[in-house]
């Protein structure tokens, strides 16, 4: 009866040592761990590809799933300041122009992209700066 006991829990520790080793030096560890490369190389969407690739081979790895939604609003911060400043340099050319009611209109799609950007946003002091100036056209305008 006694080996039986020290059979089984060695086998459950030996089964528990397994999925750990094989949960941090997995495939999926491994694309994970390059995501977080390239995204200190400031490759943001290739890092989320790596992490799709991850998921794909693991789908219930949390500490992936955290990871692919911090870099997704990364990307969506990114693509709402972009767009931002896209439509800033159309109302400035706009108002350069004359054309002060479709330079109105892009004013007003820069301010509303600019208030999407999340506070968390890496380069958040960019988004403020670029807030500010916005408003300043907005009076000149």
């Amino acid at each position: 009866m006694k080996v039986w006991g020290i059979v089984s829990i060695t086998v459950i520790v030996l089964g528990i040592i397994f999925g750990m080793y094989r949960y941090n030096h997995g495939r999926d560890t491994k694309l994970y761990e390059e995501a977080k490369t390239l995204e200190t190389q400031g490759q943001i969407k290739a890092a989320h590809d790596k992490v799709i690739e991850a998921l794909n081979i693991n789908p219930k790895n949390k500490k992936i799933l955290i990871y692919k939604t911090q870099l997704y609003n990364n990307i969506q911060n990114e693509n709402f300041f972009k767009n931002a400043v896209k439509n800033r340099d159309e109302a400035v050319r706009a108002m350069n122009r004359g054309d002060y009611i479709y330079a109105a209109e892009k004013l007003d799609m820069a301010l509303y992209d600019v208030e999407q950007v999340s506070p968390k946003y890496n380069d958040y002091n960019r988004v403020v700066e670029l807030q500010q100036q916005l408003l300043k056209d907005a009076e000149r305008l």
